[in-house]
């Protein structure tokens, strides 16, 4: 089922071509016309007395919300305004091309005049015969195909691949050297490796080696298209490569990756030149933020707006070509007004969605002003290894596989430029590969440096230990939070209530799939092999479950490590649902993402989702604010990075720091009325409310409790979800 999604995503956000690196139109007050096509081929003699009245265009296809699509939905209504056409949209949610046949089939059989779409898979093809069958044109928008492959289709409008390539790699070289840049690697990532990508990625290679043979292109690497794991291979190619100068992205989650990639490594904004894909407003964000230096502007609206102008000359009898290729401009910073207007033109016709502006959280209800600090210089504290006499603390981390943790990270870094910890806090990150071996090599480089405080994210409970206590011995203040170390009483921890939580998760999630009155179906996560939270999470949510019912309803159907990360997660739930297609499952207890339960199912061609447990991503909340979808959600905060910061600070500054700091948490639920006899100290059970604990135009794996209660210092929510007001 993955291998499916996956390609649909990528033909969709990959572009398909660039004729030339042209200008930007001026700022549409309505979406530029679309450019006329040279006569080739002859249809039948045009009727003397054509009209549009009462005839009705088509657009058929997926992934409605995505923002690249919405885009080029615009495009359909504007060409079908442009001639008069009344129109219709028959737009999924999903990305199965079993269910785009359908439609296709449904558009025939309401007698579609004509219909736009897109030709991305063969599994549409004997649905594009029928319509052909029935006289009912196709125009295939940003998939060329050659002319016959598929009977039916009528003609395609998109761009090229290789000319865009090389006015990337152009764009690139002239900017470095307009920089001045010597000499230097440049990256490229493909969101997988086919046939697309792999000519982009040749072509780009082949024209800066040949144009510009200062700069070293790397081999392309396959970035994915789970957020948290591409930029961990972003940042890993930045690491591997330090004299890295550029870097090349083929799909249109590419600016956030590289982006946060360089961000994650210290690098200034700008630093590295970043070409990617797409004028999606996140990613005209980002090169209007100075980010990301251009992004290859893919006529999204142009193709499918001169795709319903090809079918209108097919329905009036004139001639037409059947291959219409179409310029793609790489978009700079002097050009993004042009496209932030048609992300406004979307929002006009299609109401707001990703291409919105993005509309920042309240603060969050349990957070108060920081308290005062008290003053004390870095001489006073002891501290000697930091710059300028600063006390030297470093966050050591060892998994980048998930939101949580790109974003703990950003918070502490945000944090410590703030007062009290600025004028004493020399602050820096330190991530390791996920093995024991790795993180006990940093942490022994660490200590032979020379280190104030650790800020310890563990790469499990044990293998670290022994380094814990040496630098205890060396007046080292450690500060072990999350995956917590526990050698002894010499360190400090900020602990997860991870079993509380799981336990009265656990309750609500049995009682809410009726387990306490006829047995249920579950499929349980268990997380990451030898990590103690892992085990909490699941063992004490069979414990709440089997607190509210009897054990013998609670059938568990499969089990799957789903390592804490969203892309690990839908195969192996795939495959348990796959195995067992004659029950029905009520509950999913995630370690993770909820979102990937709703895709497993999804793609099982189910249609209905369990009740399930999910942690405090901004996704997982804004699912369970759907209506049919139900589901405890745990609110713990995501700042346990600026919480352990807080109290490395106040240990250094002589205040009383307990041994233990509690990790506090509310949940978030979707049917009222659910009576649990809570564990976890302090915490409050509310409903799943829009604009209040979820929020649809915030990052989808945003934590929106992004600040510690008590700290020193409060964060904005532009700094905790890396956007810059």
């Amino acid at each position: 089922m993955r291998s499916k999604n996956i390609w649909t995503i990528v033909t969709l956000l990959v572009l398909v071509g660039l004729i030339a690196a042209c200008a930007a139109p001026a700022i549409p007050t309505e979406a530029p016309q679309p450019t006329a096509a040279a006569p080739a081929a002859a249809a039948t003699e045009a009727a003397p007395a054509y009209t549009t009245e009462g005839k009705v265009l088509y657009n058929v296809g997926f992934l409605k919300g995505h923002p690249v699509i919405r885009l080029m939905t615009l495009g359909f209504i504007l060409g079908a305004k442009d001639l008069g056409y009344d129109y219709k949209l028959v737009l999924s949610d999903g990305s199965d091309y079993g269910k785009m046949s359908q439609d296709l089939e449904q558009a025939n059989a309401e007698g579609a005049t004509a219909v736009v779409g897109f030709v991305a898979d063969p599994a549409v093809g004997p649905a594009v015969a029928m319509l052909g069958k029935s006289g009912i044109p196709f125009c295939s928008a940003h998939f060329p195909q050659p002319e016959g492959q598929y009977p039916g289709m009528t003609a395609w409008a998109s761009t090229e691949t290789a000319p865009y390539a090389e006015a990337a790699a152009k764009a690139m070289g002239d900017e470095l050297r307009k920089r001045g840049v010597k000499s230097g690697s440049i990256a490229i990532t493909q969101g997988n490796f086919n046939t697309v990508e792999n000519t982009v990625a040749k072509v780009f290679a082949e024209t800066i080696k040949a144009g510009y043979p200062e700069f070293t292109p790397l081999d392309a690497q396959e970035e994915g298209f789970d957020p948290p794991p591409a930029i961990a291979k972003a940042a890993a190619i930045i690491q591997a490569n330090p004299d890295i100068v550029g870097a090349l992205s083929t799909t249109g989650a590419g600016p956030t990756t590289w982006a946060r990639a360089a961000e994650e490594n210290g690098l200034p904004d700008g630093k590295i030149v970043i070409i990617s894909m797409d004028y999606t407003r996140p990613n005209l964000d980002l090169v209007k933020q100075g980010k990301v230096f251009g992004l290859v502007g893919q006529p999204l609206v142009e193709e499918f707006r001169e795709c319903v102008h090809i079918v209108d000359k097919v329905l009036r009898g004139e001639k037409y070509d059947y291959a219409n290729p179409l310029p793609a401009p790489i978009i700079t910073l002097k050009d993004i007004d042009t496209y932030y207007a048609y992300n406004d033109m979307v929002e006009k016709e299609l109401g707001a969605g990703a291409n919105a502006p993005a509309t920042p959280a309240p603060e969050p209800t349990k957070e108060a002003a920081a308290p005062t600090a008290p003053k004390k210089t870095a001489a006073e504290m002891g501290c000697k290894h930091g710059k300028d006499g600063k006390c030297r603390v470093v966050l050591v981390n060892s998994f980048l596989g998930n939101d949580y943790r790109i974003q703990m990270q950003r918070s502490a870094e945000a944090a410590s430029k703030y007062e009290p910890y600025a004028s004493v806090v020399d602050f820096s990150i330190l991530n390791t590969e996920n093995t024991p071996e790795a993180q006990r090599a940093g942490l022994e480089n660490l200590l032979a440096e020379g280190v104030d405080a650790i800020l310890l994210n563990a790469v499990d409970n044990t293998s670290v230990n022994d380094l814990v206590e040496k630098a205890c011995s060396k007046d080292v203040k450690v500060v072990t939070f999350d995956i917590t170390a526990k050698p002894g009483a010499c360190e400090k921890s900020i602990d997860f209530g991870f079993c509380d939580w799981a336990y009265d998760a656990g309750q609500w999630e049995a009682l809410a799939a009726g387990a306490d009155k006829r047995p249920i179906n579950v499929i349980m996560d268990k997380g990451l092999q030898g990590v103690d939270i892992a085990d909490d999470i699941y063992q004490c949510g069979l414990d709440g479950m089997y607190s509210v019912a009897p054990k013998e309803n609670i059938n568990i159907v499969g089990e799957y490590y789903g390592e804490f990360a969203e892309g690990v997660q839908e195969p192996l739930i795939s495959a348990i649902l796959a195995a067992n297609p004659d029950k029905k499952i009520d509950l999913v207890h995630t370690q993770g993402y909820c979102t990937t339960v709703k895709s497993a199912f999804e793609n099982a061609g189910l249609d209905y989702l369990p009740i399930m447990y999910c942690q405090g991503y901004n996704a997982n909340a804004v699912l369970c604010t759907q209506e049919g979808v139900n589901c405890v959600v745990q609110l713990d905060t995501f700042a346990g990075s600026i919480g352990a910061l807080d109290t490395a600070y106040r240990w250094m500054a002589g205040e009383e720091v307990p041994t233990q700091v509690p990790w506090p948490t509310d949940f978030g639920v979707t049917i009222p009325g659910i009576d649990i006899k809570l564990r976890t100290p302090d915490a409050k059970v509310s409903m799943m409310e829009t604009g209040v604990n979820a929020f649809p135009d915030l990052p989808p794996g945003f934590g929106p409790l992004y600040n510690w209660p008590g700290a020193y210092v409060q964060i904005t929510v532009e700094e905790a979800a890396g956007l810059k007001k």
